[in-house]
């Protein structure tokens, strides 16, 4: 009687059981609660970048209008301009001159306006430097 009575206080006294078992479902239900924040935050942001695509629909389904047109027109200039090609018989070698001399022509062209444009960059941020120089000098 003594010995199950010891026994019995023993263990009452040292089984932490239940009380492990309280601070593992403590700790798995924080854990929870932190994924589902970060799961939330997620899909806040998912929502935010949803809502910013909503906008941006409208203005690329008129880029495209506008494009659509000036692509199909060029798809049917190049399809006319092979028609022509094929239903003459014009030199080859002159033709190919021809088209590589245009092409170079516009390729120059290009450069041209990206040194351009890239001067006038260049200059604009100078005249940034220049002018936050000033303010800097004035302090």
């Amino acid at each position: 009687m003594i010995c199950s009575d010891a026994f019995a206080i023993n263990s009452r006294i040292f089984d932490h059981s239940a009380v492990i078992k309280s601070e593992c479902k403590y700790l798995v239900r924080e854990f929870e609660l932190k994924k589902n924040h970060e799961h939330s935050k997620s899909f806040f942001d998912m929502k935010i970048a949803t809502e910013k695509a909503k906008q941006r629909i409208p203005e690329c389904e008129e880029m495209l209008k506008q494009r659509i047109e000036t692509l199909h027109s060029l798809v049917i200039n190049v399809a006319s301009k092979g028609m022509d090609i094929l239903s003459e018989n014009i030199d080859l070698e002159s033709l190919k001159e021809k088209y590589k001399k245009e092409r170079d022509q516009n390729a120059e062209a290009f450069f041209d306006e990206m040194e351009n444009a890239q001067k006038e960059v260049l200059r604009k941020h100078q005249i940034l430097l220049d002018e936050l120089e000033s303010e800097n000098s004035e302090d």
